[in-house]
């Protein structure tokens, strides 16, 4: 079933984000977000990255088989960012800073969607509903244009806050 369409995400946004340095003088907000991008967001990069990969491996130019995205989707990719999200949302317990967690919801709310999507494809795939995999293209699209503005969010956050994100 080639029509589902799934632009590639690129890599998690984090992984260009790794190292930042500051510009000026620290306060609260640079101070946490220098610990959010490279102490927490790297702990749960690996898996978003995992997930992403196995996804990619059966959709688009990948795609073979409907049996081998539904096993994939089932058995890998649900489940490996199923643990991104819970590792991804416990970070919301250690933000101290209404600015950071703001940002950072959206990246939990960018996921969740997301994976609501993972899971309509495999929805679609067992009842073969092609109405089912068009709403599911639309979660994943969702999804991604969340994790975008996220992107874009922790951009502007670090220029106000004059931390300089290094790529």
């Amino acid at each position: 079933m080639k029509s589902l369409f799934f632009n590639r995400i690129p890599k998690i946004f984090i992984l260009g984000f790794l190292f930042l340095g500051f510009t000026s003088c620290s306060n609260q907000v640079s101070d946490e977000l220098s610990y959010y991008i490279n102490k927490q967001l790297t702990k749960v990069a690996e898996k978003e990255s995992e997930a992403i990969d196995l996804f990619d491996s059966v959709t688009g130019n990948n795609f073979t088989d409907d049996e081998t995205m539904y096993f994939t989707l089932q058995n890998d990719v649900i489940p490996v960012y199923s643990d991104f999200i819970t590792q991804l949302e416990s970070i919301s317990a250690e933000l101290e800073t209404e600015e950071v967690q703001k940002v950072h919801e959206k990246y939990i709310e960018g996921a969740n969607i997301q994976n609501n999507g993972f899971v309509l494809v495999l929805s679609a795939l067992e009842s073969n509903d092609r109405t089912l995999m068009a709403q599911a293209n639309e979660k994943l699209a969702k999804g991604r244009k969340l994790m975008r503005n996220f992107k874009s969010d922790l951009k502007k956050l670090c220029k106000e806050n004059n931390v300089e994100l290094i790529n």
